[in-house]
């Protein structure tokens, strides 16, 4: 016959192992942003941008890499909603800590900035639109659904093809 310890102890300890696992960090980035963006760009700034808190009166759009680099703006707020919107439909595909799988590049970066009306600005930078890097943690992260956001810089751009 077995003990009455015994027979508390293994529901017991389970219970513990199973309320352990929902301290799991990464439900955390689940609940604690509205936008998936958010996780990635960690600004409180920007948080209030993309949660439309804030509304920038003016956004730039930057890119190019060694080899130059060129700069547009926008002051439409048509467009600077759609900057938004798009940028609220980006999902993070994979979150990489490893440096060696990290994807960086010399050429390609695209560079973005939000300017408010009291000229408090917020912004960030990717790798060809799809990699935020953030040195801080050593997280890089790889994005998805950035083809609204490729569109919008071929129009901040002047392209025919937008």
């Amino acid at each position: 016959m077995k003990k009455p310890f015994q027979l508390l102890f293994i529901p017991v300890f389970s219970c513990a192992l199973l309320l352990a696992g929902c301290n799991d960090k990464k439900d955390e980035s689940i609940t604690k942003y509205k936008y998936e963006i958010e996780e990635a760009v960690s600004d409180e700034t920007f948080s209030s941008v993309i949660e439309g808190e804030l509304v920038p009166v003016e956004i730039k759009f930057g890119m190019g890499g060694e080899s130059g680099y060129e700069q547009f703006s926008t002051k439409d707020p048509e467009m600077i909603s759609a900057y938004i919107e798009a940028l609220r439909a980006v999902r993070i595909k994979k979150v990489i800590t490893d440096e060696e799988d990290m994807f960086l590049v010399n050429d390609g970066i695209e560079d973005y900035s939000f300017i408010m009306e009291d000229g408090t600005k917020t912004g960030f930078g990717t790798d060809l639109s799809t990699y935020i890097m953030d040195r801080e943690n050593n997280k890089q992260y790889v994005l998805d659904n950035t083809d609204e956001l490729d569109k919008l810089n071929d129009k901040i751009r002047g392209r025919a093809d937008s």
